[in-house]
């Protein structure tokens, strides 16, 4: 599954995200990354990702306005985008759903839990989009 699937990192912490884009590239996917959120809009537009992991304290652009950004946009209103935070607060996981996200994983987490969800994620929406439900 992973082997052609996308995922675009955003973490303004270098060191966290170089660690993720690293574990991610070893388990077969193809990665891109930004360390903010405006960088990261632009970067989900020219590469269209499967999926976007983001931090939701980002410089600038923060992961709640990157996440209400791609619903509104036309191409990547359907990318699967997951809050990846190290604040646990119950807001915080409210207004992130509230913004589109598909899901909310807080930190620090396991990297081998989180591609196993990663991978999940992806083939759950790649089997709804094979087979689509059609209206009667």
């Amino acid at each position: 599954m992973s082997g052609s699937a996308s995922v675009l990192v955003v973490d303004g912490d270098r060191d966290n995200r170089e660690l993720l884009v690293e574990y991610l590239v070893f388990e077969g996917f193809e990665v891109a990354a930004a360390g903010d959120g405006l960088d990261a809009l632009n970067r989900a537009v020219e590469l269209r990702p499967d999926l976007v992991l983001t931090e939701l304290r980002l410089p600038g652009v923060d992961g709640f306005e990157l996440t209400r950004s791609l619903r509104a946009h036309p191409r990547l209103r359907d990318t699967l985008t997951v809050a990846v935070t190290a604040t646990d607060h119950t807001d915080d996981r409210v207004r992130a759903m509230r913004a589109g996200c598909t899901a909310v994983i807080a930190k620090p987490y396991d990297l081998r839990a989180l591609v196993s969800l990663i991978k999940d994620w992806l083939s759950a929406r790649t089997t709804s989009r094979s087979n689509p439900t059609q209206a009667e």
